[in-house]
């Protein structure tokens, strides 16, 4: 049974190969319908297109075709990252957008970045945070003369921020 290529729109199709070139859905999208709108709207519109069937469909199709024509493995890529963060390997690589060619070199951030993510090391770790109670204090042990004479200290403490408060008001703040 042949597998029959999924119908889209020039636009859609578009959006696709910049998706493969880019790996951003949203600067597709932006590209591809040469969209004026805000971020938020692009980033909502993207979303949408990478969840629709014929869409999703030709993606993996495209990504399929550049592996298979890839020369290079993940171990290539994983040993080149570690060439480069040692320092064995600085090298320039060319880059094609809209035309022009941009020289840029490999840093070794983001060989550490790449190769984390090839690792599975960047995923977010689960953290177990449980918080001890307060200790509760029980009143009924302290005599009342004490009580009451917190609670005379805790109001004038009260007051005389209140006090501040107004006259902070009333000089400018001095």
């Amino acid at each position: 049974m042949q597998q029959t290529k999924p119908k889209l729109t020039i636009k859609q199709e578009r959006f696709c190969q910049l998706f493969v070139e880019t790996g951003n859905a949203s600067e597709a999208y932006r590209r591809a319908y040469d969209c004026k709108s805000t971020y938020a709207t692009i980033n909502v519109k993207a979303c949408e297109m990478l969840r629709k069937d014929n869409i999703s469909v030709r993606v993996s199709e495209l990504q399929q075709a550049q592996q298979a024509k890839a020369s290079i493995t993940k171990d290539e890529i994983m040993r080149l990252c570690i060439d480069v963060i040692r320092g064995k390997v600085v090298t320039d690589y060319v880059e094609e957008r809209a035309g022009k060619q941009l020289r840029r070199a490999v840093s070794k951030t983001w060989a550490v970045e790449r190769l984390c993510k090839m690792l599975g090391w960047d995923a977010p770790t689960k953290q177990d945070i449980t918080v001890q109670p307060a200790p509760v204090f029980d009143l009924s042990l302290v005599p009342d003369d004490v009580v009451c004479e917190i609670a005379d200290k805790l109001l004038d403490y009260r007051d005389l921020a209140l006090l501040g408060e107004n006259t902070q008001g009333n000089d400018g703040g001095k």
